[in-house]
């Protein structure tokens, strides 16, 4: 992941890690939904319920190649989840960049632009 900027490592962990929770959070409601278990789903993609299991709980990476396979056991688009991801990540971003500006308002009020004049 490319380091943003302004952004301390803690909070590049933080963003990570809230990512993964919410793509775990996904699988989890679609596997539920279609009324399938850890370990069908684990036997299904050729990993371990272990490994399931930390990716719902957001504890572990889940790459493109595995949510592929996943989406299409729980039929499922990955296409619009990966969208949906990158929306929220937006939408954050810029939450996070208006939050910013008014912290920096606020701790110091913007100074006046001083127009120069030109040297005729």
């Amino acid at each position: 992941m490319m380091k943003q900027k302004g952004w301390t490592t803690a909070d590049q962990k933080a963003y990570v890690a809230s990512r993964r929770k919410w793509l775990g959070q996904q699988i989890r409601k679609h596997r539920e939904k279609h009324h399938r278990t850890q370990t069908y789903l684990a036997r299904a993609v050729g990993k371990s319920v272990a490994t399931i299991s930390k990716i719902e709980a957001g504890q572990q990476a889940c790459d493109s190649v595995l949510l592929a396979e996943i989406a299409a056991v729980l039929a499922f688009s990955s296409t619009n989840t990966l969208i949906e991801l990158n929306v929220k990540t937006a939408v954050n971003d810029h939450h996070r960049a208006i939050a910013k500006v008014f912290t920096r308002f606020k701790s110091s009020p913007p100074q006046p632009v001083r127009k120069r004049r030109s040297a005729a």
